[in-house]
Formats: C-alpha cells, sequence, structure tokens
C-alpha cells in the first residue's frame, strides 16, 4: 500500500510528504505491506511496527493506492517475512540516500530500514523473482508505483462510504495519525532484541556457525527455537555442548519479554476491540441499527484470517511447550490474542445473523 500525506495538521508532516514524494517522482511518500487483513506493517520513525486499517481510513482516493503481486504463495510468504522485520530501526538518512548513488549495497544485512526498503526487502527474502535484481535501500515509494508486475486494485479493496461517527478516533492514512495502544511496539521489540544481542552473536561466532546474525526479536525467536529443537534431539549427545549458551539466551529474553510492555499494549488493544464489539452488538437491536454491512462482513472475513495466521504457533507441530521460556510466554500472548478473536467472531456472526438479509440466521 502506498499513501500521501495531504491532511496531516501538522505542516512539517504535509512538507515532508511533499518532498519525499517530488524526490521519488511520484505523488506518494510512504508504502506499508500487509500481513494478514486488516494489519499492515510499515517503518516510520519509531521503527517498524503494526497499523490497523481497521481503525483507519483516507480523505481522497487519489492519496492512496493499494497495490498487488500477482503470485499468491509468494505474497503470502512476504507477508510472513513482513513479520519477522518487526522492531527494526528507522533510518532517516537510509531514506534520503535511497535516491542517490549512496545508497548501501543490496547484499548489506538490513540492520534499520524506511518504508519502501521494508517493501522490497521482503519481497526479496520471499524468493519473488522480480525484486532479486531490485536493490532495497535505493527503492522509493514512487518506484514502487512505477513496477509494472504489481497490479493496481486500489477500486477493488476500497469504496467511498460517510465518515462514521468515531471518524476522529481513526488514522488518516493520507493525514494525521491517531495514538494507538501499540505505539510503543517498535520500540519494545527492539528492547528485546537487544536483551540477548551480544549474547546470541557471541554463541554464533564461538561455534563458527554458517549463519545469519538476527536482527530483531522475531529473528532470534526464531533462531532460538530452532537450535533448541536442534540441540534437544537425542540423536548426538555432542549437542548438549551448545545447551547452556542457549538456555543463557534463553532465560535473558523470558525475563526481558516479562520486563517489556508487550503484553500491556496487547491487553489495550483487547479490551478496545471488545469494546468496540459489545457497542456493534447494542447497536443490531436498533430497529435502523447504524452498522455498516458490508465492512462487517469484510471484518469476519478477516477475523477468520487472522486466526488462521496466528494460530499455527500453538499446533502440537510447532509449540514445543516447555522447550523455551521466551517462546512459553510467546505461545501465551498468542493464545490470549486468539481468544479474543473468536470472541469478536462469535459476535460479528451474531450480528450479522440479525441484520443482514444475505444471512439467514447467526451461526
Amino acid at each position: 500500500q502506498r499513501t500521501r500525506n495531504r491532511r496531516d495538521p501538522d505542516n512539517k508532516g504535509r512538507k515532508q510528504s511533499a518532498v519525499i514524494a517530488a524526490a521519488g517522482r511520484s505523488n506518494f511518500s510512504h508504502a506499508a505491506i500487509c500481513s494478514q487483513p486488516p494489519t499492515l506493517i510499515e517503518a516510520i520513525g519509531p521503527g517498524v511496527s503494526t497499523l490497523s486499517i481497521a481503525n483507519s481510513f483516507y480523505h481522497a482516493e487519489r492519496d492512496v493506492r493499494v497495490l498487488r503481486y500477482a503470485d499468491e504463495p509468494i505474497a503470502r510468504r512476504a507477508a510472513a517475512k513482513a513479520g519477522l522485520f518487526l522492531g527494526k530501526g528507522y533510518s532517516v538518512p537510509m531514506a534520503i540516500k535511497s535516491i542517490s548513488p549512496a545508497a548501501a549495497d543490496a547484499s548489506i544485512p538490513m540492520i534499520e530500514t524506511f518504508c519502501s526498503a521494508l517493501v522490497a526487502a521482503v519481497y526479496r527474502a520471499a524468493g519473488a523473482p522480480e525484486f532479486q535484481s531490485i536493490n532495497p535501500y535505493r527503492t522509493t515509494p514512487g518506484d514502487l508505483t512505477r513496477m509494472a508486475f504489481l497490479e493496481d486494485v486500489t477500486e477493488q479493496v476500497s469504496r467511498p462510504m460517510l465518515a462514521p461517527q468515531n471518524v476522529e478516533e481513526l488514522t488518516a492514512l493520507d493525514g494525521e495519525r491517531r495514538p494507538s495502544p501499540f505505539d510503543g511496539q517498535a520500540k519494545a521489540l527492539f528492547a528485546l532484541h537487544a536483551a540477548a544481542a551480544a549474547d546470541v552473536e557471541a554463541f554464533i561466532q564461538t561455534w563458527d556457525l554458517p549463519l545469519q546474525i538476527p536482527t530483531t526479536f522475531f529473528e532470534t525467536l526464531e533462531f532460538l527455537v530452532t537450535a533448541l529443537r536442534w540441540a534437544t534431539a537425542d540423536d548426538d549427545p555432542l549437542k548438549q555442548l551448545y545447551l547452556p549458551a542457549l538456555r543463557s539466551i534463553d532465560r535473558k529474553l523470558a525475563h526481558a519479554f516479562e520486563a517489556s510492555d508487550l503484553r500491556r499494549m496487547n491487553a489495550l488493544a483487547d479490551a478496545l476491540d471488545t469494546d468496540s464489539m459489545a457497542r456493534d452488538l447494542r447497536e443490531s437491536f436498533e430497529p435502523n441499527p447504524d452498522i455498516d454491512i458490508p465492512a462487517m462482513r469484510a471484518l469476519l472475513d478477516a477475523t477468520a484470517g487472522q486466526i488462521a495466521s496466528r494460530g499455527w504457533v500453538l499446533a502440537e507441530a510447532h509449540r514445543n511447550a516447555g522447550l523455551s521460556l521466551v517462546w512459553d510466554r510467546w505461545c501465551d500472548l498468542t493464545a490470549g490474542s486468539i481468544e479474543v478473536l473468536r470472541a469478536r467472531q462469535r459476535v460479528l456472526r451474531e450480528v450479522l445473523g440479525r441484520i443482514d438479509p444475505a444471512r439467514p440466521s447467526a451461526g
């Protein structure tokens, strides 16, 4: 998704957007990738974090473009890869250099990033052939709009509508950002990664392992769980030599996780979601309920997708309870979020069963 900031009350924000758009020779100054509707992943000032389009809108279609990569399996891999980038830092110098020969070489590991570089890097990592010759560090939002292999589906996925009653609480994709429970997400995930980054790097170097050093919390988590599964297998007693260092990394990450704001952020987001569903449920009993039925149908479909995209970590093949302290904590947090999503699903089905003429009954 590509956007342009024209409506921000902050004149500085509008000017910055105009400069970026002009430098990239396009109408757009920002880019994000959809990981799983309604969630976007974007690189902004605080770092790589998430944004819910369920709590967003835009004023004018000219300021938003939704582009789709045609190969669905690769697009799904890209969406999954995007999650590993959460918590990376944002680099203003990199963004500025993207339009100059001074941009970093594509082979350099992405420790920090900027909006359009994130999108290009994610598709490169997912194996999209068109992106293999593209340097993410030299990719602007305008470049993305000119890539012929990305289909413009804006008219297919958006529609004009009257402003909702709570419009002042929503983020404008082409304007002002509103506070979100996840405003500190990038900072929290960066701190989690930093808590054990030196230990992980030392472990990889000590054992001379042919691995790329993780640069985010989720890359570190993936490394740790994979390493612990391998080291605790009973096929080679020498693997036990790796365990003390891996257990130490695990304990550090688990302690940092408990000290982080992630649980609080999720609890705030879950509470807002529960309140929203309660309002919709009450409204559905009114004679002429003020509910956008197509939007609610879309949210029901998106909720099913969210449950499926998160639920894999709890499956027996992946859960491995007790393998890792920090993995257990992440799985517990995920399980709580899934329960809230299932509660939302039940409410949406009930409401649509009551007010949607296309649905004969709830269920």
